[in-house]
């Protein structure tokens, strides 16, 4: 972290990512394609501009490696039962400190880790049921044991909109998931959780849109426009949800959701041309930093 961003050595580096998977389990039980599907999506991403892609469940040691020989940061989930009130449930509490603590360990040195999330978007009435500084404490608790397992990995959690006034203090930068299609509502949003993020980096964890209810043209455009919105407001780059149209979740395949920017044989969409475009332009533009304001101190 460099202030207000991240640097890779002595380069800035922002954010170019796609999420990717779940998937159906695969031949070893692992929410992940074949290992040779993954080579080429890996190479693909590549081409694409992507330089991060943000798993939601702790991967094998064969995809970092894959990940790293593709020059690719790997974005970390680690899955527990948040969903429900968990504090109700003192074995819940220890595998999620247990989950934290064995991925940080196995996953937290490795060279391609960008930075591990502790849990994603805790459920708002969990929270409010719960009490919020109880909770932050609890999310404290778990950045707190990431860290101490692998002390130079980045750790965060994913917020989102309905739980902005949680409040932690253990994590390296803020990172938040919006679903906002409206543009000038979305880079209003942008600037309150700068606000929010004070003086870490803000990177969004997932934005996305769904091209069977938006159509395929204007989920590029809506995209284009997200990425741009999101360098012009300052932060530290962003993830789009998802690389693929191929997606399995609570059991099953999701079949009426589409916010890969491919489809689900990997063919591309508009909008990964669109991203490609733009994504190829942002090194010069982010070392430049051209299109900021001027500012005063006063």
């Amino acid at each position: 972290v460099a202030g207000k961003f991240l640097r890779l050595g002595g380069t800035k580096f922002y954010v170019n990512g796609v999420s990717y998977g779940p998937f159906k389990p695969n031949s070893q039980g692992e929410f992940l394609p074949s290992r040779e599907q993954l080579r080429l999506d890996f190479a693909h991403m590549r081409q694409l501009g992507v330089n991060t892609v943000r798993v939601y469940n702790p991967p094998p040691t064969w995809l970092l490696d894959e990940a790293l020989a593709h020059e690719l940061f790997v974005f970390v989930d680690i899955p527990w039962e948040k969903h429900r009130c968990f504090f109700e449930d003192w074995y819940a509490v220890e595998r999620a400190r247990d989950r934290v603590r064995q991925t940080a360990r196995e996953l937290g040195n490795h060279a391609a880790v960008l930075a591990i999330s502790v849990v994603n978007e805790i459920p708002v009435d969990v929270v409010r049921f719960h009490g919020r500084e109880r909770v932050e404490r609890f999310v404290d608790e778990l950045l707190a044991i990431a860290k101490h397992e692998a002390p130079d990995c980045l750790v965060t959690f994913g917020n989102f909109p309905t739980t902005e006034f949680l409040r932690v203090h253990a994590s390296d930068l803020t990172c938040f998931n919006v679903y906002l299609h409206d543009e000038e509502k979305f880079g209003a949003y942008l600037d309150r959780l700068q606000h929010i993020a004070g003086n870490k980096p803000l990177i969004l964890g997932e934005y996305g849109i769904d091209s069977q209810r938006e159509g395929e043209i204007e989920q590029a455009a809506m995209l284009s426009r997200h990425l741009k919105q999101v360098f012009h407001h300052g932060l530290a780059g962003s993830i789009v949800f998802a690389y693929t149209d191929d997606w399995f979740t609570g059991g099953h395949q999701v079949e009426d959701w589409f916010f890969g920017i491919t489809r689900s044989d990997r063919s591309e969409k508009f909008a990964a041309e669109a991203l490609r475009r733009i994504w190829k332009t942002l090194p010069e533009i982010t070392k430049q930093g051209t299109g900021h304001p001027k500012a005063s101190i006063v």
